[in-house]
């Protein structure tokens, strides 16, 4: 009897071991920057390149260049994708400042939600 009783709790151990295992995963923890310039000329008002400056609490995040995109939207792309380069960010509460030639183009108080794909328009 313990012999039958023992096989019979291997045998439930075993059969209840699977070998697929599914699991599920969120979106990324990220938000989106992307930078446009309607009034950008082809002589390229702004090199191309501007300087952006991100604070979030108070501690300033390291500066990076920027490419200004010409083109708010893909004319081939139905969906609301901005065209060109897209930055990534985590998501937060961020003092935005582009600075261009040494001078201040754009500043504001920013909230950028998780996937969020913010279009800053620069003069």
């Amino acid at each position: 009897m313990k012999k039958i009783i023992f096989l019979f709790t291997i045998l439930i151990s075993i059969s209840s071991c699977t070998g697929i295992k599914s699991t599920s995963t969120g979106i990324e923890n990220q938000a989106f920057l992307s930078f446009f310039s309607p009034t950008m000329l082809s002589d390229g008002k702004y090199d191309n390149e501007v300087t952006v400056f991100l604070k979030s609490k108070g501690v300033e995040k390291a500066p990076f260049q920027a490419i200004v995109n010409r083109n708010l939207r893909n004319s081939t792309n139905k969906q609301k994708r901005p065209a060109g380069t897209v930055y990534s960010v985590n998501p937060g509460v961020y003092e935005l400042k582009v600075i261009w030639r040494d001078k201040v183009i754009y500043s504001k108080k920013v909230l950028l939600a998780n996937q969020e794909t913010r279009i800053i328009q620069l003069p």
